[in-house]
């Protein structure tokens, strides 16, 4: 893994509402008042950056593209943040779809389109009644701020949850190549990033997670005692590049 550093997101910087960290991790106090300031600028998804809204709408084409065929399935998004996945996906197809989010003040927009009785407010596993089971548990963007020990215990707990025969789909935007050029251009962007750091030219940020390769998310997967069934990339259509990787227990 690697460490990955931020320093603002949306326009909005982190050091203008609290004390960044570049060695601990944001907590949960962070993210309320981050979810506080991003509500408090802007009013909907629309007027977030449209690359950004563009790559959630293309994550919802996939997992929509995914669900064809398998009839009436219980859906469950674990951490879904502000809920712009979620949002796509109700108006692409009627999906029974429930999400679970540590963070209550990021959900003020997604509950408008969202019965409460599918909208679990806590850590997960704990927020979800026990007795309800789902077809399909995914996780986009989530695991950037789990260590590998941390992000294996969230999967054994997906896989508790899901029902016979259901699947796990992870989603991320943290991940690291394994191509040998790619690794060196990562390396040389890497210490020239340090160099600037070290000079004072350029801040570290906050330390906002890690990113993978693709070994490291197998790792996670089996550990979690998951099969894994497929992965891949997204076609790229935004600046990001999108690795999603599936599993059945």
């Amino acid at each position: 893994m690697r460490k990955i550093f931020q320093n603002e997101w949306h326009g909005i910087r982190f050091k203008d509402f609290i004390a960044v960290s570049p060695v601990r991790i944001a907590a949960a106090d962070f993210y309320k008042e981050y979810y506080k300031k991003l509500l408090g600028r802007y009013r909907d998804w629309d007027e977030l950056d449209p690359e950004w809204v563009e790559l959630k709408i293309q994550t919802a084409e996939f997992l929509r593209d995914g669900f064809s065929g398998l009839g009436d399935i219980r859906i469950l998004s674990v951490g879904c943040g502000i809920g712009m996945i979620e949002k796509a996906l109700l108006g692409i197809g009627p999906f029974n779809l429930s999400i679970a989010e540590g963070s209550g003040e990021s959900l003020a927009w997604i509950r408008k389109h969202m019965p409460e009785e599918k909208i679990f407010v806590g850590t997960f596993p704990g927020c979800i009644p026990p007795d309800i089971g789902f077809d399909v548990i995914y996780l986009a963007g989530v695991e950037y701020c789990l260590d590998q020990e941390q992000l294996t215990a969230l999967l054994k707990n997906v896989r508790f949850r899901l029902l016979k025969g259901g699947r796990c789909i992870l989603i991320s935007w943290s991940f690291e190549p394994s191509a040998f050029f790619d690794i060196l251009l990562n390396e040389l962007k890497n210490i020239s990033r340090r160099f600037l750091e070290t000079l004072g030219l350029k801040e570290r940020g906050q330390l906002w997670g890690y990113s993978r390769n693709r070994n490291e998310f197998f790792n996670a997967m089996r550990s979690a005692g998951f099969r894994v069934i497929q992965d891949g990339m997204f076609k790229k259509k935004t600046r990001w590049d999108t690795y999603w990787v599936e599993a059945k227990a």
